[in-house]
């Protein structure tokens, strides 16, 4: 019985944005990719997310929960990822990401900036999107060759794909999603 539960696979899901208001058109400058954000799927319920989002009219910045067509601007592109792993994996990952939100864990500008300006020091009690999306699975895995610190939203994507992660849906918020 215990060895089923280990070899049971699960799915994560992540969602990229192709953000268009102000905010992710600087993080999409800063990065140098057209991905502006990523955030966690949980299961269940499919508008639900967990991502580093700004509160307040943007004066505080932190991990919640969140739902992908009330907080996202209207006609932003994205894309539903998901990525195979073990039950053991899923466990981790989603008690990774839950605490993110119900800590309210703070958003890490200073690691943003420093893909930009390198000698910046991130924040290394906080996260932003896509740093804190990988740093479990980085962990779990053991890919002690990848920095969290360093991975963008764009890289998030690129190393889902090559995890075996494939894009299941596409869409633009407050439009209907296309299901691939």
């Amino acid at each position: 019985m215990e060895s089923q539960h280990c070899d049971r696979t699960e799915n994560l899901r992540f969602v990229s944005f192709h953000g268009i208001s102000l905010t992710s058109r600087v993080i999409r400058i800063l990065t140098r990719a057209k991905q502006s954000h990523v955030a966690y799927m949980p299961p269940g319920d499919n508008l639900q997310l967990i991502e580093a989002w700004n509160h307040n009219g943007g004066y505080r910045n932190f991990w919640s929960y969140s739902d992908l067509h009330i907080n996202h601007t209207d006609g932003t592109r994205y894309v539903v990822w998901e990525l195979p792993v073990t039950q053991a994996e899923f466990d981790f990952c989603d008690e990774f990401y839950r605490s993110l939100a119900d800590d309210k864990i703070g958003y890490d500008w200073p690691g943003v900036f420093s893909f930009r300006i390198p000698k910046l020091k991130p924040n290394m009690e906080g996260y932003f999107c896509s740093d804190g999306l990988i740093d479990p699975i980085v962990e779990c895995r053991g890919l002690t060759a990848i920095n969290p610190k360093h991975v963008s939203p764009k890289f998030f994507v690129q190393l889902i794909q090559a995890m075996g992660g494939k894009r299941i849906i596409y869409g633009a918020v407050n439009a209907d999603p296309f299901f691939l």
